[in-house]
């Protein structure tokens, strides 16, 4: 121990380095032959940066039909009204489980419709139906691209909607009853009556149907006439204290219209009538059946079914 220690308390002598040569460790050409590139070997799949370029499926703009008026045996078909703008166009909703539809189409449309992809410009054209948010959710159908300016009609409810062209926010139809169901708004007019004045209908012929026909009773028309705008020729009957009468009749009664088939306090139709009157000899049948229909007072058949 005594030695070990003697060792370790001597000082250590320095090395003299000038006796050792200096050795290069760096590789000549000629060992290790021309430098190669390295490539550098990873676990991790390979990245591509550019953007994929997806192709969008191309949108079949979908064609619904609208609801027909089914008459019973007497031609007659109940209805609740929808949308008024003219005795010459409203819009109804017949008594038919099809209108019954109504309020689940609603439900359906409020939860999904707003998730469907826009439509794009190029798609908006007459006659394709889309959905729009105003207020609720509609299913509308392109009536007129003009200015800029889409003019735009529900299909279930009958009134004009309006939306810019480019900017719109119609949106495609939803899967469900918005992609399957017929317009449910029918189309009407009053049959074999014209406004008194040539300039159209007044304020005071709206007054006087809205009051007729105003709040959620369920009414009864007889089928008249279809014309070829697909519009149904109806006359609709009234029963105010026990006496029936139409609502045809009393435009012509308060001064708002003329009919030689209702009566009218102008007269007797003029060589300028519309035609629909003096050119009427091959539907004579036309002017019994309706005439017997409102003297007999006959009440169509209660449903306690109320649309939407």
């Amino acid at each position: 121990r005594e030695d070990v220690s003697d060792s370790l308390e001597q000082p250590l002598e320095e090395p003299d380095l000038a006796q050792y040569p200096l050795v290069d460790f760096k590789p000549t050409n000629d060992e290790v032959g021309p430098r190669k590139p390295v490539k550098i070997v990873s676990s991790d799949p390979v990245i591509d940066r550019k953007p994929a370029l997806v192709e969008e499926e191309e949108y079949t703009l979908p064609t619904l039909a609208w609801q027909q008026v089914e008459e019973d045996q007497h031609g007659e078909f109940q209805f609740m009204v929808s949308h008024i703008l003219s005795p010459e166009e409203m819009y109804l909703h017949p008594v038919s489980e099809m209108s019954g539809q109504l309020a689940q189409l609603e439900v359906e449309m409020g939860r999904i419709a707003g998730h469907e992809k826009l439509a794009r410009v190029e798609e908006v054209v007459v006659g394709s139906v889309w959905t729009v948010l105003q207020e609720m959710w509609y299913r509308v159908r392109v009536n007129a691209v003009y200015d800029g300016q889409v003019e735009l009609q529900s299909i279930d409810y009958g009134h004009y909607l309006h939306e810019e062209h480019h900017g719109h926010q119609l949106h495609r139809l939803p899967s469900g009853l918005a992609s399957t169901l017929p317009g449910l708004a029918v189309r009407c007019h009053l049959s074999r009556v014209r406004p008194v004045q040539d300039r159209g209908w007044d304020k005071l012929a709206m007054q006087m149907i809205t009051s007729c026909l105003e709040g959620m009773d369920q009414h009864t028309a007889l089928v008249v006439e279809r014309n070829e705008a697909g519009s149904v020729g109806i006359v609709i009957t009234l029963e105010r204290q026990g006496k029936f009468s139409t609502v045809n009749q009393r435009l012509v009664e308060v001064g708002c219209a003329v009919s030689s088939l209702f009566g009218s306090n102008a007269g007797t139709d003029e060589v300028g009538d519309s035609g629909l009157v003096n050119d009427w000899d091959p539907l004579e049948d036309y002017n019994s059946t309706i005439n017997n229909y409102v003297a007999s007072g006959r009440r169509s058949k209660a449903s306690s079914y109320v649309p939407g």
